[in-house]
Parts: structure tokens; C-alpha cells; sequence
């Protein structure tokens, strides 16, 4: 199996599970190789479960539930193994593929999306909303959000770049009329943006939500190496 014309698809697990086996079995002391592969496979494995079930133990026992650890871990290992066994039939290729479609392609992509949005527009919306009031804010929710609905809508049913014309004019177009309805900002905006009161309402609109999920994650950063410059001194 050569990457060519026949085979348009040799990216992902094929990859791994075809095109890499398929060539160790023509190298020397293919046996040894073939065992090193998938020695390679099983322990990148292991490692991603260990970090992944760990991240839903902790979540489960943050909760409040009223169990054990070793009890959840034990619950959790064993779902987890039942949820594993569909992948060990013949269906199993082509269902970890479908899933691996879907989760990276689609689910981790919305996931990072909502991240973005979370950082940069929903955190502390109540102080930007008491900053510039709530048709402002509104109003460039809507711009944020339609250019981006909109925008790729568009670019995926007619061309990139009218996609990418609809989605900023939307913006702008809701953008301006935000900050035209905006009162003026009671606190005085950082940097350039304290220069005049529009830069202040679109630092408020645009900026202040991210800056401030900045400031703590700069914080939370101090915050824990805090101990360890401690730790470094005493020794």
C-alpha cells in the first residue's frame, strides 16, 4: 500500500493501522519493528487514558458525590472499558474513524469555539452591560456572533470570500450602531482607549471581557509558582 493515486487517504489511522504496518512488513527484521510500532501504540495509549480518566475522576469527586475515590475510579474503569469493547470487532476500524471524525472535526472544534467566545465576550458581561448598557451590549453580541454564523454559512453555500465580505459588514455595521447607542463608560479604559469616550466604549465592547480573563490567568500563574520560588529559597 504506496500513497498514490489509488490511495487518496493516508492521513489519521490509516496511517498507523495501515500504511505504517503495511511498510514495516517489507523492512528488515520486520518482526521487531512491528512489535516496537505497536508497543509504541499501546503505551500512547495508556498514557491518554490515565490523563483523560483522571480529568473525569476529579470532575466526578468535585461534584459532591457521595462515594469513595477508589470506588469512582473503579466505576469509571470499567464504563470505560465497556465503552472500549465495540472497537475490538471487525467494526471497530471504521466506528474509532467515525468518531474521531466527529469528535475532532466537530465536537473539539465547537468546544475551542466556545472557549474563544466564553474568554472574550461572555466573561463578566454584567460589568460591560453596567459600562455602555444593555442595547449596546446587545447589539455587539450580534455583531459578533451573526458575522460568524452568517459569515460561514455563507462561505460554505456560495465562495470564501463572500462569506468572508458578509461576516465583516455585519460586524461593522452592528458594531457602529453599538457604540452610537453606548452611554459613556463611568470607569476610565486602559491604554489608547482612555483617550476619548468611543475608544472607551469599544474597549469595553470588544476588549474588556478578554484583558480581564488575562489578568487572572496572570495571576493564577503567580499564584502557583508562588510556592516553588519559596520552596527554592529554603533550599
Amino acid at each position: 500500500m504506496f500513497p498514490g493515486p489509488d490511495v487518496p487517504d493516508v492521513g489519521g489511522f490509516s496511517i498507523g493501522f495501515q500504511t505504517l504496518p503495511t511498510a514495516i512488513e517489507q523492512m528488515p527484521g520486520a518482526n521487531f519493528w512491528a512489535v516496537a510500532l505497536f508497543f509504541t501504540l499501546m503505551t500512547l495509549g495508556f498514557s491518554s487514558a490515565f490523563a483523560m480518566l483522571d480529568a473525569v475522576v476529579t470532575l466526578t469527586m468535585d461534584t459532591g458525590i457521595k462515594l469513595s475515590r477508589p470506588i469512582v475510579v473503579t466505576s469509571l474503569t470499567l464504563l470505560s472499558l465497556a465503552l472500549s469493547l465495540p472497537y475490538c470487532t471487525e467494526f471497530g476500524y471504521w466506528l474509532l474513524d467515525g468518531i474521531d471524525v466527529w469528535t475532532n472535526n466537530v465536537a473539539l472544534v465547537f468546544v475551542v469555539w466556545s472557549e474563544c467566545v466564553t474568554s472574550t465576550t461572555v466573561y463578566r458581561w454584567k460589568d460591560v452591560e453596567g459600562q455602555v448598557g444593555r442595547i449596546s451590549f446587545i447589539l455587539y453580541q450580534i455583531a459578533f456572533f451573526a458575522g460568524q454564523i452568517f459569515g460561514v454559512a455563507i462561505a460554505q453555500g456560495v465562495s470564501a470570500p463572500a462569506g468572508a465580505i458578509t461576516g465583516f459588514v455585519i460586524y461593522i455595521v452592528f458594531t457602529a450602531a453599538a457604540l452610537v447607542v453606548a452611554k459613556a463608560p463611568d470607569v476610565r479604559a486602559p491604554w489608547i482607549f482612555g483617550s476619548n469616550a468611543f475608544m472607551a466604549k469599544l474597549f469595553y465592547l470588544a476588549f474588556y471581557s478578554v484583558s480581564r480573563s488575562q489578568f487572572v490567568a496572570h495571576q493564577i500563574m503567580l499564584d502557583l509558582t508562588k510556592p516553588r520560588a519559596n520552596n527554592s529559597a529554603k533550599t
